[in-house]
């Protein structure tokens, strides 16, 4: 049996070129997913992506941008106001995040780094601390972290608390007292 890929490129194009309300169409563009908006983009002419831009929410043009490759995430940056781009670019991914920021110039990759918030900043340069070549280049920083002695039903309302912020929660990483690591525990096994 052959598994058959729906390519939504064509109404999504439609519908950023219709003459609906900025409200409708962002009502209509929510019904897509955000890979399938990413895959559109490219499509676009930079008067159209401006259109989305100001139309859809700044957490769906940061799901929007975890799925678009670097180099146009990086282009579509340089096309908007730096604010926003600061803003969309704090909600994503740190790694990819990074690989964004190194496809910009270095006045405007200074200007975004500015606008974005502490931890942010921190986590960006914990990566780009890292060569290319290094394993910590590619870390992440989203993870569930719960103590070694936390009974079953602590780590549930720990990995419940850290899950609004962190969702890669397929493995909880378990620290001792000194905060050091010592192990990791698969999500099913503590269900």
């Amino acid at each position: 049996m052959e598994k058959r890929v729906q390519d939504y490129t064509q109404d999504i194009l439609a519908v950023v070129r219709s003459n609906t309300s900025p409200a409708a169409m962002s009502d209509k563009l929510g019904d897509f997913h955000a890979n399938d908006i990413a895959d559109a983009m490219p499509r676009l002419t930079v008067q159209e992506r401006c259109k989305l831009y100001r139309i859809l929410d700044l957490n769906m043009l940061s799901d929007v941008f975890e799925y678009t490759d670097s180099d146009n995430a990086a282009e579509y940056v340089k096309e908007m106001d730096v604010k926003k781009g600061a803003a969309i670019l704090s909600r994503m991914e740190t790694d990819a995040l990074v690989e964004v920021l190194h496809k910009i110039d270095k006045a405007k990759k200074k200007l975004l780094f500015e606008l974005m918030d502490d931890d942010v900043r921190h986590d960006i340069e914990m990566i780009a601390s890292f060569d290319e070549d290094e394993i910590g280049s590619v870390m992440s920083t989203n993870y569930i972290v719960v103590s070694d002695h936390a009974s079953v039903k602590e780590a549930m309302s720990e990995l419940v608390r850290q899950a609004a912020e962190n969702d890669n929660i397929s493995t909880i990483y378990v620290v001792d007292q000194y905060n050091i690591f010592y192990g990791a525990i698969d999500l099913k096994d503590l269900i």
